[in-house]
């Protein structure tokens, strides 16, 4: 796991301080998924449209609407 994934449309989800943010293939900021603590490691899991977020000492799980790239 690493600080980097992307979905099935090129967005872009890394970690940043306090929470994972999300940029368009072009680079513009999308928005930002905000943890409130550190945050480390950021995966598209299960079906693909789970995110799992390590935040210090939490595991957090979000649901999408997007897929993570090869989960189409």
């Amino acid at each position: 796991c690493d600080g980097l994934t992307v979905d099935h449309a090129g967005n872009l989800f890394a970690t940043m301080p306090g929470g994972v943010g999300v940029f368009a293939p072009d680079g513009k900021q999308l928005g930002l998924l905000a943890t409130g603590d550190r945050t480390a490691n950021v995966r598209f899991g299960e079906e693909g449209a789970t995110l799992f977020i390590c935040a210090n000492h939490n595991l957090l799980r979000i649901e999408t609407r997007t897929k993570g790239l090869g989960f189409e």
